[in-house]
């Protein structure tokens, strides 16, 4: 009879593949030997012969097949990580790390495993902390294709620099990185020196640098099965980041999730392990603008100390017309005027002026470097997102024209690590850019506000996209979606006014489209605003809200919360739903990206953050003392104040108040006049309403509250807000008081 394992395809593997006697050690001892009565019987003896060998291969998996979960999985997860390292890429960081086994008769018996599933399986056991350390080498590699973990820095240094890993070293690094980090507890950092390959394939020596620490406290839910109580189980989950730095390269290449501990990782091994001042010769991370081309194909010929260049040209284009699925490309010649071919095939107003965006640019450049007589071409290719060829090309001395090339251009941008006093700075705009829900934003939302978009390039908050063919602009509340086009003037666009149809112009910059680094920007704010928490603990309850923690307040100290978008009448009401449901909580404090929100959030008090930042010389980023007086001032609102009121913010939002109940947030015109008539006929002393006159009062057609109000938020105030009169079940309905 066929059989199906049905406990892991890894541990399949490994009791199928992996020798026998460093089978028995590690199930033996894998988990501090949980699992070893489980295997215990088994004819281990008869491992050394043929028709043995088989015979106990086969009750092994006959065996791993009939495991509990509680066995199978942690199992499993042990065997995935053994065969990563034993096939493929992960044998080569495992050889590595073997050439640090310090004691003989580990070398010996490293050596004498029969194949690379051995020695993975045996480094396991016997050498964990080098097994570690093969893995953060493998994964090192791995995650050079995942953007979301990876950024490669480069030195911005003219000269090799020279790094010697020492105590003194290893000690103030762990201390830089802890107190950049704002680390609590300890961090740990273990070097490992490799030998890699170059473009060229070339063997050159690298470090990899590993740090460790606690992420902060968390809990987990447990089971007792002395009592059968529940019990909470505090641990902290392990952050780990893992640096290469390639000295012939000047690269530094940071792996972790998070950006910010990618980017201060690498600036605290610049200024500690290579001592560069960093003040002098800035960590950069490449960007690239593509929006000049938008504008002109044709680029100028810079002088760039050491080279003659004698001829720039773009010499490909592939561009999106008006749609991201759509693409169009052309091919010349370096000696070739793209400008001029275009126009002569397609007509002056061709397409590749009129693109949305650019998906490669190809540039040609003949050089003669100054001592040689040969004349060279250098090919740079630019293709989104953010990538350039130049950080692959083998000669140095290209690399560094091409980065020149691009710098005079003002296509090459270069991202910096921000300071305390400039992350307080750029706050308040960071603030409304973290109020959008949308992944890219247009030039005129700057513009409009007044903010200066290449300070938050600077900062790596966003990303040029391209530019918008159309823009949603608002007219007396009304908003209008229009055709943009060239104006005939440099940096100037038109489009025609949707009421009149007269000619509008705009800066160009207003088509500008810009992409939001969302976790960047969100790590931020985060960190400026859990700083002056008594208790820090970032929880999402929502796309649009976050817990921060506990603030103090005065005497008190008052949940904190986070909110974007609280403008959008789908996100209040949402977010008023889901923040009732934590009214056991007490009364708490909204910080608000935005200025535009209601006076309360279920039963919590919302304020302003941009209204309420500290001066630049303290030390966190709120005015505490301004927003204790906010929060006094605004708690019995929260709570539902002492008399019934329903009060309006404008004629689309309303909070009613009810002693007793958390605030209720109102959006929409019919809401707020159902409820505007349940609270005069309150007043009146003739509570009851009949459902017709209610739906007259809201202005609707709507036989019944619940599709008037929707499902959702009829069934969360139903009961609660508004119900039947006392002996009424049907008709008519009251305010609950």
């Amino acid at each position: 009879m066929a059989k199906t394992f049905k406990n892991g395809i890894s541990l399949h593997r490994l009791l199928e593949a992996a020798p026998l006697a460093a089978l028995a050690t590690f199930l033996e001892t894998a988990d501090k030997g949980d699992y070893a009565a489980i295997f215990f019987e088994l004819p281990w003896q008869t491992a050394g012969e043929d028709s043995g060998s088989a015979a106990l291969r086969e009750q092994l998996i006959d065996l791993g097949n009939e495991l509990q979960a509680d066995a199978a999985v942690p199992l499993d997860r042990h065997a995935q990580r053994i065969l990563t390292l034993a096939e493929g890429r992960g044998v080569e960081p495992v050889n590595r790390v073997a050439a640090r086994i310090f004691e003989q008769a580990h070398i010996d018996a490293f050596d004498t495993q029969l194949d690379d599933l051995g020695r993975s399986l045996w480094l396991y056991q016997y050498e964990p902390a080098l097994f570690d350390e093969a893995e953060s080498l493998f994964y090192a590699d791995h995650y050079r294709n995942f953007g979301g973990m990876y950024e490669a820095f480069e030195l911005d240094a003219d000269t090799v620099v020279a790094f010697v890993w020492d105590d003194s070293v290893k000690h103030a690094l762990e201390t830089q990185i802890q107190e950049r980090l704002e680390l609590t507890g300890r961090c740990t950092v273990t070097h490992l020196q490799v030998t890699g390959k170059d473009q060229a394939g070339k063997e050159q020596q690298q470090h990899l640098v590993i740090v460790r620490h606690g992420g902060p406290l968390s809990s987990v839910a447990e089971f007792r099965e002395a009592d059968g109580s529940r019990g909470d189980r505090y641990y902290r989950p392990l952050s780990e980041a893992t640096l290469l730095f390639s000295p012939d390269e000047g690269v530094l290449e940071v792996f972790s999730a998070s950006p910010s501990v990618r980017q201060q990782v690498a600036t605290c091994f610049a200024e500690t392990g290579l001592k560069i001042d960093l003040s002098d010769r800035p960590l950069t991370l490449k960007q690239y603008n593509f929006k000049r081309f938008l504008t002109s194909l044709n680029l100028s010929t810079p002088t760039i100390a050491g080279f003659d260049v004698d001829r720039v040209a773009v010499v490909e284009v592939d561009v999106r017309p008006d749609n991201p699925k759509h693409r169009a490309g052309l091919k010349v010649s370096i000696s070739d005027d793209i400008e001029d071919v275009a126009e002569a095939l397609f007509g002056k107003d061709h397409l590749f002026k009129r693109a949305a965006s650019l998906a490669r640019i190809v540039i040609a450049v003949r050089y003669t470097q100054y001592g040689t007589k040969k004349s060279k071409t250098l090919n740079i290719t630019l293709s989104e997102p953010n990538r350039c060829n130049l950080r692959s090309n083998r000669d140095p001395v290209q690399r560094e024209l091409g980065y020149a090339l691009l710098t005079a251009w003002g296509v090459l941008h270069q991202v910096k690590p921000l300071t305390l006093v400039q992350e307080h700075v750029l706050l308040p705009a960071l603030l409304q850019l973290f109020d959008q829900t949308k992944k890219e934003v247009p030039g005129q939302f700057f513009l409009t506000r007044g903010l200066d978009p290449e300070a938050l390039l600077d900062g790596g908050f966003i990303e040029p996209r391209g530019r918008y063919v159309s823009l949603l602009l608002d007219e007396d509340g009304t908003t209008h979606e229009v055709n943009v086009r060239s104006a005939g003037k440099p940096g100037v666009i038109a489009y025609d006014h949707p009421k009149d149809g007269s000619t509008v112009e705009l800066p160009a910059s207003a088509a500008d489209k810009y992409a939001i680094r969302r976790d960047w920007l969100d790590e931020i704010v985060l960190k400026r605003l859990k700083a002056p928490l008594v208790s820090a603990e970032l929880i999402k309850l929502d796309e649009n809200l976050t817990y921060l923690g506990k603030i103090k307040l005065g005497a008190e100290a008052a949940p904190c919360y986070l909110a974007r978008d609280l403008r959008s009448p789908t996100t209040l009401q949402r977010l008023d739903i889901l923040m009732r449901a934590r009214s056991d909580k007490g009364v708490g404090l909204v910080l608000s990206a935005g200025r535009d929100h209601p006076l309360c959030l279920g039963p919590n008090v919302i304020a302003a953050v941009a209204d309420h930042l500290a001066t630049s010389d303290q030390e966190s980023s709120l005015d505490i003392n301004r927003l204790a007086s906010v929060f006094t001032q605004g708690k019995q609102l929260a709570r539902g104040g002492m008399v019934v009121a329903l009060v309006k913010k404008d004629n689309y939002s309303a909070t009613l108040y009810i002693p007793g109940k958390p605030s209720l947030a109102l959006v929409g015109v019919k809401a707020i006049g159902f409820f505007q008539a349940l609270v005069d006929a309150y007043h009146k002393g003739s509570p009851a309403v009949p459902t017709k006159q209610l739906m007259s009062a809201a202005g609707s057609l709507s036989p019944s509250p619940r599709q008037l109000l929707g499902n959702e938020f009829w069934s969360s105030v139903e009961g609660v807000y508004v119900g039947f009169p006392p002996g009424v079940k049907r008709g008519s309905y009251q305010l609950l008081v």
